[in-house]
């Protein structure tokens, strides 16, 4: 009698080969069907923190400006695919700057760098230096410009970031996809 209970109490211990194959199966087709999603939110995460990081370091700039009250000014640019910016004076030299990096996923979308792109950045383009520039002056006002830096992802995600400098008074605004065409 003591040997049959054991027998069935063995029999009903583990998984069979068949539900380890479903469970492992199951498991691959949830993962396969996260992966996308969580990739894009991922790059939607790197692509707002790239915008804030932007967005401060314009108004750092303007910031520095009145506080030292001379032109200063934000240069930014794609370097070896990598976006990157830094915040000085008008004076200095493009070879003595302190660049910034953003993530490498990241890229500024304009005709400048890929002819397919629409006109999303609308800073001044230095052509010598191979950047954008935005400056402020004393008051931190824009010396007649005014624009917009548009980032987006180079896995090509329909996602798009841009900071405005809206007025001549310097105002500044963030936007997102649609709203990054005005």
């Amino acid at each position: 009698m003591n040997r049959k209970i054991s027998c069935v109490s063995q029999s009903i211990v583990g998984f069979t080969l068949i539900e380890t194959l479903l469970v492992t199966v199951i498991i691959g087709i949830l993962a396969a069907i996260m992966v996308p999603s969580w990739v894009a939110f991922i790059n939607t995460r790197q692509l707002n923190a790239a915008q804030e990081k932007l967005y401060l370091a314009l108004r750092e700039a303007q910031n520095n400006a009145k506080r030292d009250k001379v032109t200063w000014q934000v240069s930014f640019r794609e370097n070896n695919s990598t976006v990157q910016w830094a915040v000085h004076p008008a004076s200095a030299t493009v070879a003595s700057l302190s660049w910034q990096k953003l993530e490498p996923v990241i890229r500024i979308v304009d005709t400048d760098i890929n002819a397919s792109d629409p006109n999303g950045t609308r800073f001044d383009y230095d052509s010598t230096n191979n950047l954008w520039k935005m400056q402020f002056g004393y008051k931190g006002n824009t010396h007649g410009q005014i624009g917009r830096i548009t980032l987006a992802t180079r896995n090509g995600g329909q996602a798009k970031r841009c900071v405005f400098v809206s007025t001549l008074l310097g105002a500044m605004r963030i936007a997102q996809d649609g709203d990054c065409v005005n």
